[in-house]
């Protein structure tokens, strides 16, 4: 096989690899029923498919005489690092405010992108001297800019591992703290282990195959992040999942409510109605607190006052003018109210919710707005 044909091959491999990408940030960008964190793990994903586009044009010389476009490319990596630390903040329902300090992250991508328009700005001849002498590996500032590169991971890494393990540190971590902290451990560190094996693979070729920095460039990088980002978006995805439920499953409800019903003893309708109130009812609730217990039904609470579910409901319909649920629910916002007003400072979102007796946060926000007119972060400011 020639060398051209050769090139070819890693060239459209490269390519390939980058519409791979392409097509996982434009899902992960663009798909319905969108959260921030997605929009940011897209970016990501994009970030690498940049280096894996301009990779194969700088072998084919497209930029012999536009460097800026090589400069841009170069500076795109350095956005890596303040997006993954945004993604961090953002999966764990983070509230994000641009400040002005945040633009000391991205000092690199400007300076970086400044310096490429200044050498594009020089005479065509020295600017054809100064691709040569980048494509050579002689070129002092793209030597700086690779290393700037290296460091930029290693402490963004570095720094995204010490911010995960925080969410250990916290009071009382719910359910969604947990799976999140298992993700982005996993995320992290995968990523670690990427960017250690790239390294390897480029000091191993350097040392002992510095003719063969192509194959670096345009099989190892491609091959290494096709395997990789695929794998971190179904693993993003599946941890939503896990967690991402609404307050009632009514599948779920309707297999315990028939379990119940049949221990449930019979007791005459009659007897029962003379018997239950409202105000029994309220104050068993207070009392006892059982709806705090995510999965409590109104079987169970039928259970709990010895009286039938019908017998129960009907009494809450007639004398509260509301239902099961809605009844339940005001328990559990009165309950979440307490938390945030006594808590916040130690509780996530999400822990509240768990502890108010919520199954997610999304039905949290949603009943908290119907019943209070407001969000929860409105309400206690």
């Amino acid at each position: 096989m020639s060398s051209s044909e050769e090139l070819k091959l890693l060239v459209i491999f490269s390519l390939l690899a980058a519409a791979n990408l392409m097509v996982l940030f434009l899902i992960l960008f663009f798909k319905k029923s969108n959260n921030q964190s997605n929009k940011v793990l897209g970016l990501l994903v994009f970030i690498p498919s940049i280096v894996l586009v301009m990779n194969p044009l700088f072998y084919l010389q497209y930029f012999s005489e536009y460097l800026v476009f090589i400069f841009i490319g170069l500076s795109s990596t350095f956005l890596f690092g303040p997006l993954l630390l945004l993604y961090i903040h953002l999966v764990q329902d983070n509230k994000y405010q641009f400040k002005t300090k945040d633009l000391f992250h991205f000092f690199p991508v400007f300076f970086v992108i400044f310096y490429g328009i200044y050498i594009s700005l020089q005479p065509n001849e020295i600017n054809y001297k100064n691709y040569l002498q980048i494509a050579s590996g002689e070129d002092l500032m793209i030597n700086i800019i690779n290393i700037a590169q290296l460091i930029h991971f290693a402490i963004y890494i570095t720094w995204s591992i010490k911010k995960v393990n925080l969410i250990k540190t916290k009071t009382y971590l719910s359910i969604v703290d947990k799976t999140n902290y298992k993700w982005l451990k996993f995320f992290v560190t995968r990523l670690l282990y990427l960017n250690i094996l790239i390294l390897l693979i480029y000091v191993v070729q350097m040392s002992f195959f510095p003719s063969y920095v192509i194959y670096s460039d345009l099989l190892a990088t491609p091959l290494a992040s096709s395997c990789f980002y695929p794998i971190m978006v179904y693993k993003s995805f599946a941890n939503k999942m896990a967690y991402d439920t609404d307050v009632f499953n009514k599948k779920e409800i309707k297999s315990k409510e028939v379990q119940l019903s049949e221990s449930t003893f019979i007791v005459k309708e009659e007897e029962q109605d003379e018997e239950l109130n409202s105000d029994k009812i309220l104050s068993f609730l207070q009392e006892n607190k059982t709806y705090l217990n995510k999965d409590y039904t109104i079987h169970q609470l039928g259970v709990d006052l010895n009286e039938s579910s019908r017998t129960v409901s009907k009494v809450i319909n007639s004398e509260l003018n509301k239902s099961f649920i809605q009844l339940i629910n005001e328990f559990r916002v009165e309950e979440a109210i307490i938390l945030l007003k006594s808590e916040k400072d130690k509780l996530t979102i999400d822990a509240i919710a768990e502890k108010a007796g919520f199954k997610s946060r999304s039905s949290f926000y949603r009943v908290f707005k119907n019943i209070k007119q407001t969000s929860p972060s409105q309400y206690i400011q």
